[in-house]
């Protein structure tokens, strides 16, 4: 056996020339189609706005009285087989139909690499949020399989910059980390919940999951064993958790909240636990 020593050379950045060079090159998100000033429906309530993107179901230019909080919002499709499994996300969808329904918008929508599936998106939003439902149907028989569904979260730059990243999961566990520390993903296991707190505790944004086939799920429930939920250098995943597809044609639902107010972390919980469901 021989062993060759080896020296490196070059300098090794430390945590705040990564957070620099993190802001430098700051993720915007996936290009959405060009404004042509008809392909994308606009949703306010005062408060908050935000505009759906009529070709591919895509929520985009999230805004809280006013300030722009997220670029975009879009869902992860993870189809898993027996012996395979596929990938896909909003901006793989081809819409087929979008409505405006009670506070919101519906869009419905097919996955060429899902065969056999169709996807409906409502987005609704509330006096401090946006409540999003993804239901899905199977319009003809498929090979039994399971289904993940996350919802991935753009933030603005601005908003992020100086802020805080929480988490809170089963049995109340809480971790806080400051937003110039995520320079690569960062999963967090089986939480059911995670938030961003703007710098100054100014505003939080809370996002959770909120039912599954319409059952409410209280704040703190575990998605699923495998689950893994990510702190972003651009913002949040969500797992919203499983469904099992091609056992039988009744739909599943998945409803997330993305919940938006003045004030720091006790007071986004303390909005939350005033809710009607809670």
């Amino acid at each position: 056996m021989r062993i060759a020593e080896v020296k490196f050379r070059g300098h090794i950045p430390d945590s705040d020339e990564l957070a620099r060079l993190s802001e430098r090159s700051y993720d915007l998100g996936r290009p959405l189609p060009k404004d042509t000033g008809n392909n994308y429906l606009p949703v306010d309530n005062g408060a908050i706005s935000f505009r759906v993107c009529r070709e591919n179901g895509v929520l985009c230019d999230l805004r809280w009285k006013g300030r722009l909080v997220a670029l975009q919002q879009f869902v992860r499709y993870n189809l898993m087989r027996r012996k395979s499994g596929t990938s896909a996300d909003s901006f793989d969808a081809r819409v087929s139909a979008v409505e405006e329904i009670p506070g919101g918008v519906r869009v419905t929508t097919a996955i060429p690499a899902m065969p056999g599936l169709s996807f409906v998106q409502d987005f609704a939003v509330e006096e401090n949020g946006v409540r999003t439902t993804v239901t899905v149907k199977e319009i003809e028989r498929i090979e039994p399989a399971i289904l993940r569904i996350s919802h991935e979260t753009i933030l603005a730059q601005e908003f992020r910059k100086g802020g805080f990243y929480e988490s809170w999961g089963a049995h109340h566990r809480l971790t806080r980390t400051a937003a110039a520390e995520v320079v690569t993903e960062q999963s967090i296991d089986g939480v059911a919940s995670l938030t961003f707190e703007t710098a100054g505790g100014t505003t939080t944004l809370l996002q959770t999951i909120l039912a599954h086939d319409g059952r409410f799920l209280p704040i703190g429930s575990t998605v699923e064993e495998s689950a893994t939920q990510f702190f972003l250098p651009n913002g949040l995943r969500m797992c919203n958790g499983l469904m099992n597809i091609g056992r039988d044609a009744t739909p599943h639902s998945m409803t997330s909240l993305l919940q938006l107010n003045d004030g720091s972390l006790l007071q986004a919980y303390d909005l939350y636990l005033n809710r009607q469901e809670c």
